[in-house]
């Protein structure tokens, strides 16, 4: 009884410093770090803690009121734990009972299947990637590729400047025109934040628009973006809005753009399939085939390169 009473207060106060030191660790962080972008895993690190500790605390305390009945009663012990597991992975089973559902997660993991399979078997002959979402490009570098016509902002060592005519390069080069690009750069609100996956191609936390910080310390919104930001928690770091002189500069940076004729055509483009880029794309027929049978992906291939059968 007193080793169990011993290992018991070891593990209070194991729990409990491990509390004490999450709290304290966003502040530590803050002081020693020279900059900080997501405090929000700090907050959610929190949680998970306290959370976890009050499980383990409350468990403790039903062990220590119930031990003299569990020593009688081995069997009936066991009993209540096989009960109380299978009751939390009936509770886990139904908060994800509509994610399980999901037709979607299936149909991607179907399309990245048929894509790795496509690019397994032409490994030597597409040596050069056009992609705007991140999941492609990681895909790509597994299989050992190197050269990409476009490569997302937070795996790309370039500066904002050349990630800008990087991503101008590549619209151009599937004929996008000056109206689709406004439309691509447009501030667009969701469910809870404002979120634009195509100016996170070119930087994550440059225009990262909250109470606490915009770009530039700007006011430059619309009346709704800016009661929005106003409102919007410090801790929605990943929230990104555009400054209008920010629209404005990007759209006459697209306008006055010249096409690079050197510009290096990609043996494979995949595209979202209902994605604001794949929608306004249109590809040269004699250049570049779809291959079908994807649901929610576009693929292209490079006639020039590899057979389209």
């Amino acid at each position: 009884l007193k080793f169990e009473n011993k290992i018991n207060g070891k593990i209070i106060k194991f729990f409990y410093f491990l509390f004490l030191a999450t709290l304290l660790s966003p502040f530590f962080f803050v002081i020693i770090s020279p900059s900080i972008s997501e405090i929000y895993h700090f907050l959610n690190w929190i949680v998970i803690i306290s959370f976890f500790t009050l499980i383990i605390y409350f468990c403790l305390y039903i062990n220590f009121i119930t031990k003299d009945f569990l020593i009688k009663s081995s069997k009936a012990y066991n009993s209540i734990a096989i009960f109380f597991s299978f009751f939390l992975i009936l509770i886990f089973q139904l908060i994800n009972y509509e994610k399980i559902l999901n037709d979607e997660d299936k149909l991607i993991r179907n399309d990245y299947v048929m894509l790795q399979n496509l690019v397994d078997n032409n490994l030597n002959e597409i040596n050069n990637l056009l992609s705007f979402s991140v999941r492609p490009q990681v895909m790509w570098m597994i299989k050992g590729k190197k050269e990409f016509s476009s490569i997302e902002s937070s795996i790309s060592s370039l500066n904002f400047e050349q990630l800008e005519k990087n991503f101008i390069i590549n619209l151009k080069f599937l004929n996008l025109n000056s109206d689709d690009f406004s439309e691509i750069i447009s501030n667009k609100r969701g469910s809870w934040r404002y979120n634009n996956e195509f100016i996170k191609y070119i930087s994550w936390y440059k225009y990262q628009a909250n109470s606490l910080v915009t770009f530039n310390d700007s006011n430059d919104f619309t009346s709704k973006e800016k009661e929005f930001i106003k409102n919007s928690s410090p801790t929605k770091t990943q929230q990104i809005v555009l400054p209008k002189f920010e629209i404005k500069r990007l759209k006459n940076l697209f306008n006055n753009f010249k096409a690079n004729k050197d510009f290096d055509k990609p043996d494979l483009i995949i595209l979202k399939n209902n994605s604001v880029i794949s929608q306004y794309a249109k590809l040269d027929d004699k250049n570049y085939c779809e291959i079908k049978g994807y649901q929610t992906l576009k693929i292209y291939l490079n006639k020039k390169v590899i057979s389209c059968d």
